[in-house]
């Protein structure tokens, strides 16, 4: 389960039942939202694969929460200016994110604006590899994380824990 397993604690914990996930090429992470979901949750997805999607789907039919998720093909940034427009704001209590990491800052921005307060922003692959804290790695990806894990930190808008399982996973509290 690696990290999927651990999150369901902080969505069991809260009771969240609305749940939005970024994912990149069908990652297979909302099944484990599931249990947590109860009888009237649901999970809208975004991603770009439809390919790895179908796969996924066949996942979500084993976990029997397949009727409450909604999948989004497309770019993520046209999905959430699309929510945005149809009044989403404030109406998610969870916001996970592991798609391109280039756009991670637009990602969560659109997420503090989609996430009620109180509510909870996950972020993957926060630690790429130990890369973000390798001076010398200057790849675009390892920079543009390394630039978002600095951002987080200093924004007062959230309270924030970096967890550092699998290859680091920031946990982000909308104050």
């Amino acid at each position: 389960l690696g990290q999927s397993g651990r999150l369901s604690i902080p969505i069991t914990h809260k009771g969240n039942s609305k749940i939005f996930s970024i994912t990149q090429k069908g990652i297979q992470f909302p099944p484990f939202y599931g249990s947590p979901l109860g009888q009237f949750g649901n999970i809208v997805c975004c991603d770009i694969s439809k390919e790895f999607t179908d796969i996924a789907k066949r996942y979500w039919r084993r976990a029997g929460i397949c009727d409450r998720i909604t999948l989004h093909l497309g770019p993520a940034a046209e999905t959430l200016e699309h929510l945005m427009q149809q009044g989403a704001s404030g109406t998610f209590d969870i916001v996970f994110i592991d798609a391109d990491k280039e756009n991670y800052l637009s990602y969560y921005e659109f997420g503090l604006k989609l996430v009620r307060d109180g509510g909870l922003i996950a972020i993957d692959n926060v630690l790429w590899g130990g890369a973000v804290a390798d001076p010398k790695a200057s790849d675009k990806v390892t920079v543009a994380i390394r630039q978002f894990n600095t951002y987080l930190s200093s924004d007062k808008r959230i309270n924030l824990s970096v967890i550092p399982i699998g290859d680091g996973l920031t946990l982000a509290q909308k104050k």
